[in-house]
C-alpha cells in the first residue's frame, strides 16, 4: 500500500484529520449518521485493546471495526472471533471481510469455494453488525469472479456484501454496473470524506482515507475509514439502527 498522511497524534480540526465526534441517530429526527472505523487483521498483531478504542470513541469518532475473517479457501484469521466478541462487548460495530485470491482460485468455482469458506468462518451475521465485505485487491480483477462471490455469500448469509477496491483496479474492470451493496473505496489521501467516486457508482459508501493511522489501543499502524451513511452499512438497517442506544451505552461503560 502507498504512503499517506498519518493520523494526527494531537487534537486538530475534523476536516483535516478525521477526529470527529460521531453523529448518531436522534429519536426525533434522523438526518445524518456518520462514523469512522478501523481495519484490523492478524497483521496488526495481538496488541489490540478494543475497550480502549471504544472508550475514546467520543473524541475520535471511531465506533466500528472491519475484521479480516478469511482468505482464499483455507486461511482463517486467528484474531477474528475474539475481536468480534470484544467489539460487541464494548459497543463497537464490527463486520467481517474476506481477502480474495482469484489468482489462486480462478473462475466461478474458485469464487464460490472462497465464499463458502468465508461463510463457514462467519457462521451468521449478528443483528447489530455491518454487512460482510469482499476485499478485492489481488489481480486478476475479474468482475465475474467478484459477482459470483457476492451472490454465493448473499445466498448463504442472507445479506448482500459490500465491495472494497481501489481506483486502478476498478478502472481496469470497465464496469457497467456496480458490484456489491456499496463501495468501500480505498483512496488514502488523509482527508476523510474527500474522495472522488469512480464510475459506475454514483457515490461510495465508505472512504478508506489512511493506511498508516495511529489509534490509541492499537499498537501498530492501522487503516482508517469513514462513512457518511452508517445505515447503508448495517446488515439489518431497521434492527441495527434500533440497537444503537445499547451500543452507545456499552461504549460509555468502556
Amino acid at each position: 500500500m502507498g504512503d499517506v498522511t498519518n493520523r494526527s497524534q494531537t487534537a486538530a480540526r475534523p476536516d483535516t484529520l478525521g477526529v470527529a465526534i460521531t453523529r448518531e441517530p436522534d429519536r426525533r429526527t434522523v438526518t445524518v449518521w456518520t462514523t469512522h472505523f478501523v481495519d484490523l487483521s492478524n497483521n496488526n498483531g495481538k496488541a489490540v485493546n478494543l475497550r480502549q478504542v471504544a472508550h475514546d470513541s467520543r473524541s475520535t469518532g471511531i465506533t466500528a471495526a472491519e475484521l479480516k475473517a478469511s482468505e482464499g479457501t483455507h486461511f482463517v484469521d486467528g484474531m477474528y472471533a475474539g475481536w468480534r466478541d470484544e467489539g460487541e462487548r464494548w459497543g463497537l460495530r464490527t463486520f467481517a471481510y474476506h481477502f480474495a485470491r482469484p489468482d489462486v482460485n480462478p473462475g466461478t468455482a474458485g469464487a464460490e469455494a472462497e465464499a463458502d469458506h468465508f461463510c463457514q468462518v462467519v457462521g451468521q451475521v449478528r443483528p447489530g453488525e455491518w454487512r460482510p465485505m469482499l476485499d478485492f485487491e489481488t489481480a486478476p480483477f475479474d468482475q465475474a469472479w467478484a459477482r459470483a462471490w457476492n451472490t454465493r455469500v448473499r445466498e448463504r448469509l442472507g445479506v448482500a456484501p459490500l465491495f472494497y477496491c481501489y481506483g486502478a483496479a476498478i478502472d481496469g474492470m470497465h464496469l457497467r454496473q456496480p458490484i456489491g451493496a456499496g463501495l468501500v473505496f480505498a483512496y488514502p489521501n488523509g482527508v476523510p470524506g474527500s474522495a472522488p467516486c469512480p464510475p459506475p457508482w454514483k457515490h461510495w459508501t465508505a472512504h478508506q482515507y489512511s493506511w498508516h493511522g495511529l489509534v490509541r489501543g492499537i499498537a501498530s499502524r492501522v487503516d482508517l475509514n469513514y462513512t457518511p451513511t452508517v445505515r447503508t452499512m448495517l446488515a439489518y438497517p431497521v434492527q441495527g439502527a434500533a440497537l444503537e442506544p445499547a451500543y452507545r451505552r456499552r461504549r460509555r461503560r468502556a
